[in-house]
């Protein structure tokens, strides 16, 4: 009885290991199939979160310039009439990127300020995704992530952001031990 007690108390420790990976190629190769994973989660909350987002705006100003970037000094790329619709592509700040219906000086997307542009009126469902459920849902999802590399001998996770403007995302710190 004390012999199988003694071998259980063994071996306890290689049980309670036994998802450690065994190599650095395992371990990169289970990192990149939970970063995928992470990603298509988060990428899935943003789809969700679209659903009740304008895709479109309509320019309100004659004339609204069209940056490169979301910045007045970045460049003007072209001018878009006031009453033109275009496709929403993301939203930094007080700037909406938005694409072209053709390509303007090697770019098929440009900046315009919030104050020339009204984004196309949406019909809201019964219940649209709030940015607080998905921050506390992509946050809930990395701290796993984190925690689930706390003990892996190859990786350590240092650090992470949440981000959930217009398009949700995540960005994870590590580095290899």
């Amino acid at each position: 009885m004390k012999f199988t007690v003694a071998v259980l108390l063994l071996a306890l420790p290689i049980i309670g290991h036994a998802d450690e990976p065994k190599s650095l190629s395992e371990a990169m190769s289970v990192l990149a199939k939970d970063i995928s994973s992470l990603q298509s989660n988060v990428d899935a909350l943003g789809r969700k979160q679209w659903a009740y987002m304008p895709s479109r705006l309509r320019i309100v100003r004659s004339q609204a310039s069209i940056y490169r970037g979301a910045d007045d000094d970045s460049g003007v790329l072209t001018k878009l009439p006031e009453g033109q619709t275009a496709r929403i592509v993301d939203k930094a700040g007080d700037w909406y990127a938005i694409g072209l219906d053709q390509e303007v000086k090697g770019q098929r997307a440009g900046w315009v300020p919030a104050s020339s542009v009204v984004p196309e009126p949406v019909a809201f469902g019964p219940s649209p995704i709030n940015k607080d459920d998905i921050y506390e849902s992509i946050m809930e999802q990395v701290s796993a992530f984190k925690e689930k590399y706390k003990q892996n001998p190859y990786i350590r996770i240092t650090g992470f952001s949440v981000d959930v403007s217009l398009s949700p995302g995540v960005s994870v710190d590590l580095e290899f031990k």
